[in-house]
């Protein structure tokens, strides 16, 4: 799949990133229960306004092929200045999912890659995300394109 070209959503395009993470997300029902549950509300219009309201720098960027949108990633960009830190802008990736007649084609590849490349022209220096370690193949390729842990989070239920 040579032909996928990576932009900016536009408003028309918000039901197709909807419905990828719809189908995307009984993974996360199946493996996390106890995190999350069915629903048929998975982004709000209010969420994604204030999602660009908060930094115009902000991006979803839609990967497409033939038109159709084949993946997403929801961008935020970071900066930190506190005084116990050193002053930083990254990239966050809140985000990040391939449809599934999509994948194994190197659409999240050519989304990082994107991602990477809107970092560096906005002067971000880093590129980070979380991923669920359930997430093998995620994992997998982010390691392939050079992405090392940094941190792990974890829980613990209190009976």
């Amino acid at each position: 799949m040579r032909n996928i070209v990576i932009e900016s959503i536009n408003k028309e395009e918000i039901k197709s990133i909807i419905d990828i993470k719809k189908s995307i997300h009984n993974e996360f029902i199946e493996n996390l229960p106890h995190i999350y549950k069915e629903s048929d509300v998975l982004y709000t219009e209010n969420f994604l306004s204030k999602f660009f309201k908060a930094n115009t720098e902000n991006r979803i960027f839609v990967a497409k092929s033939n038109n159709n949108v084949a993946g997403y990633a929801f961008v935020e960009i970071i900066r930190v200045n506190v005084p116990m830190m050193q002053k930083r802008k990254y990239i966050y990736i809140h985000d990040i999912a391939v449809g599934e007649q999509y994948r194994k084609n190197g659409v999240a590849s050519k989304l990082l890659e994107y991602v990477e490349g809107y970092g560096k022209t906005i002067g971000a220096d880093r590129v980070e995300l979380a991923v669920h370690l359930f997430s093998k193949s995620a994992i997998s390729l982010y390691e392939k394109k050079g992405y090392t842990p940094r941190t792990l989070r974890m829980e613990k239920k209190i009976d």
